[in-house]
């Protein structure tokens, strides 16, 4: 079952809320959400997504469990909210992504993608519009009546559409049996916009929507020259945006791919399944995400995007992601040695104090082992971290493979895990080639690990586990003063002085 995480973070001084789910180390793909929804909209897409991607879900200021400060203490526009995502995708280290848009998620996803070209991999949008063209007149007509003259006429005329009623019939349209919503749909969403204040919220977004116009045409430039994977999912009978708007994406992008489904605007509530195969179909298949699982997930810092890094320095092998050259680059300078000069201390190994004598386990290692162990230590050491981190790395290793470097084990083999940390190539953790080379998985590993945020203060356990996503993540601390006897090893002190 998958793991949802709850989390929270500040940015620009506001307390934003967003749902996270998958491994660390996998590609990164973002939800964003529309009107009158928040990430509550994507519950069952997550768990969907997940087993192969980082799944990030936030609820933009003012929806959902975020803060909602009133109009008078904060300038809702759609600029204001694509500034707060960014911020929080560089809050919690995601620096290359796809995403996945939906209605007012859209226009918020466009501004981050002309706003950083090179960070997103590759769009799904299901009824995410970028083209006049799709608006319907029915619907949208008194949000121009109000955005071009708010007055209390054209604000009466629009206000229906805040009321639990229109909010049912914006999940319940074009649904051929509309008995498979849950009435939890829209009676979440109807709560959350009967917040006190949270009608201003919205009507400031409705008043501000004609600016996404020209945000469309500078979109559509970013469109011809990128060329990004792009895949449009909609309902064929959506009353809000026409399917019209799905076919024009192709009128910029050659290789965009249109899926109609029999439904209305939430596709999701009753063509789940349907909606998350194309997604991973798209993602895996067009491999938007697989050159950011390493950027996003492990190289640590800004990404220059590909034109720079070719500039920088020679090309990677044929097949092999911009970033596994960082990683190789790093493995390269652990093999040649990367010592630190001074051992460290028992305070420095295991911080919280060494674990007591029974909550341990320990293993004979021969020669291959110790030596697996220490090429763990050296690429620590050549990226310049903590002892700790080596510590964490080694048991990690322990409990996945005894410091084995297995390779593909057959019918015996957990999907496709390689190595001493049983990485995943389909995962993007690198090729297979790469994988079996210990000073590249251990810096793979380790680059991840970095990402963890407070991973320095962590039990060991907790650290191991957010790295590796194991069935069996209590098992990781078994290993630590093992491990930190293997990390003193490379200072030629401890049991293991003379071995290597």
């Amino acid at each position: 079952m998958t793991t949802i995480h709850h989390r929270y973070a500040v940015v620009q001084g506001h307390r934003l809320f967003y749902r996270e789910a998958g491994a660390h180390s996998a590609p990164p793909v973002v939800l964003l959400h529309g009107y009158p929804s928040s990430s509550f909209a994507f519950r069952h897409l997550i768990p969907r997504l997940a087993d192969q991607y980082r799944v990030i879900a936030p609820d933009h200021l003012g929806y959902g469990f975020s803060d909602a400060p009133p109009v008078e203490e904060f300038n809702y526009t759609f600029d204001a909210l694509a500034s707060l995502t960014s911020g929080l995708l560089n809050e919690i280290g995601v620096r290359q992504y796809a995403m996945y848009v939906t209605d007012h998620g859209a226009n918020i996803g466009w501004r981050l993608a002309i706003n950083s070209p090179d960070a997103v991999t590759g769009i799904v949008t299901q009824a995410g519009n970028a083209h006049e063209a799709a608006f319907t007149p029915q619907f949208w007509q008194p949000v121009w009546d109000y955005a071009k003259d708010p007055n209390p006429q054209t604000e009466a005329a629009l206000r229906p559409v805040l009321d639990c009623h229109a909010i049912m019939w914006q999940y319940l349209h074009g649904v051929a049996d509309p008995s498979v919503v849950s009435p939890d749909t829209w009676q979440h969403d109807s709560a959350q916009i009967a917040r006190p204040g949270n009608d201003q919220i919205q009507l400031a977004l409705f008043r501000d929507y004609p600016n996404n116009f020209p945000v469309y045409q500078q979109l559509h430039e970013y469109f011809k020259a990128s060329q990004v994977p792009l895949m449009a999912i909609w309902g064929n009978n959506d009353e809000i945006f026409s399917p019209v708007g799905a076919l024009a994406f192709q009128s910029s992008l050659a290789d965009a791919e249109v899926h109609l489904l029999d439904g209305g605007h939430f596709l999701v509530e009753n063509h789940l399944g349907a909606v998350a195969d194309r997604a991973l179909g798209f993602f895996t298949n067009r491999k938007t995400a697989a050159s950011a699982a390493l950027i996003a997930g492990l190289a640590a810092g800004p990404i220059a995007g590909a034109a720079s890094a070719a500039a920088a320095g020679p090309p990677a092998p044929t097949g092999t992601p911009a970033a596994a050259t960082q990683i190789v680059d790093a493995a390269q300078k652990a093999g040649g040695g990367g010592q630190q000069q001074n051992a460290p201390s028992a305070q420095q190994l295991m911080p919280q104090g060494e674990p007591s004598a029974d909550s341990q386990s320990t293993i004979n290692l021969d020669k291959s082992q110790i030596d697996n162990a220490q090429a763990i230590v050296k690429a620590a050491n050549a990226m310049h971290l903590p002892h700790r981190a080596a510590v964490i790395a080694v048991a990690t290793s322990m409990q996945e493979t005894k410091l084995h470097n297995y390779g593909d084990l057959g019918e015996a083999n957990d999907h496709d895990s390689l190595g001493l940390f049983q990485q995943r190539p389909s995962s993007g953790w690198g090729s297979p080639q790469q994988l079996m080379d210990p000073n590249y998985a251990a810096t793979a590993f380790l680059k991840s690990l970095t990402q963890v945020q407070g991973w320095e203060n962590m039990p060991l356990t907790d650290a191991a586990q957010a790295v590796q996503v194991s069935a069996f993540g209590d098992r990781y601390a078994q290993w630590e003063k093992q491990a930190s006897d293997l990390v003193l090893s490379t200072y030629h002190q401890g049991p293991y002085a003379n071995s290597g």
